[in-house]
């Protein structure tokens, strides 16, 4: 991989868009508070609209930015989602960040030429094939990888070893030339089990995502261990494969604490 000035570390917050209005903005003064870079929506589905809750999060906000993992089917057309994304983004000044469901990926070309200059809203897009690797290479801001292979209507965690995410880092930086360097690298955490000691809670862990134990105590995907050991597994896939953007679920946000105290912005 292309040697270049590591990113500073951002820690990022999933959560679901059905958490009540309250309940969303108490979580968003609680990360900005903590540190934490950003709270994101992580699914979507119906009609409500999936801007609504990160509106409400950045109303209480100065700092915090709020985003989507997957806006898939609140606003059918691309370029009406790309008018609605470009108008929030203008409400939480400038604090959005949206990533696209499967089915919106191939649309990400039209919602650019459809903001105007300076209206741009940074892309996420995650990786679960090799297609969308090489559209996440050209068209994505920041790329999240989650260790997941699609096969059908299954999915697995079978990329999740550090040697396999390596490989996708390596075909990433293949498929985006030049503008690898410009692209922001992130992990979508399979599981993060903080406080304990690594050893003892990597067992249980590997047991659920029906991988080898010494799979779960290497992947980059996995933040098992002490808070120390996490710290310093963080940075040392950092310094390895050029990940700084970590995302956990809200089930992680009290362990993960220590960890974001240690190494946000650094």
């Amino acid at each position: 991989m292309t040697s270049t000035t590591p990113r500073r570390f951002r820690f990022g917050l999933t959560t679901t868009h059905a958490a009540p209005p309250y309940a969303v903005r108490e979580c968003a003064r609680r990360l900005e508070g903590e540190g934490w870079a950003t709270l994101l929506m992580r699914e979507h589905a119906g009609p409500s609209s999936i801007f609504a809750p990160l509106v409400s999060a950045a109303s209480v906000t100065s700092e915090l930015r709020v985003g989507t993992l997957a806006a898939n089917d609140s606003v059918p057309d691309p370029v009406l989602l790309a008018h609605e994304a470009a108008a929030v983004n203008l409400l939480v000044d400038g604090r959005l960040e949206l990533g696209l469901g499967a089915a919106r990926r191939t649309d990400t070309a039209r919602m650019r030429s459809t903001w105007a200059e300076g209206a741009h809203v940074p892309l996420l897009l995650t990786d679960h094939d090799d297609d969308a690797l090489a559209l996440a290479a050209q068209e994505a801001d920041i790329v999240a990888l989650n260790g997941l292979t699609v096969t059908g209507s299954d999915v697995a965690p079978d990329g999740a070893g550090f040697d396999a995410v390596a490989a996708r880092v390596r075909l990433l930086e293949a498929y985006a030339g030049e503008r690898f360097s410009r692209l922001e690298l992130g992990a979508l955490t399979l599981v993060a089990s903080v406080g304990g000691d690594a050893d003892r809670a990597v067992l249980p862990v590997a047991s659920a995502l029906g991988l080898a134990p010494d799979v779960v105590r290497d992947s980059p995907l996995a933040l098992v261990g002490s808070a120390s050991e996490v710290v310093d597994k963080l940075l040392a896939t950092r310094e390895r494969l050029g990940i700084s953007y970590v995302m956990v679920r809200d089930t992680a946000m009290d362990e993960m604490g220590p960890v974001v105290a240690a190494l946000a912005g650094t």
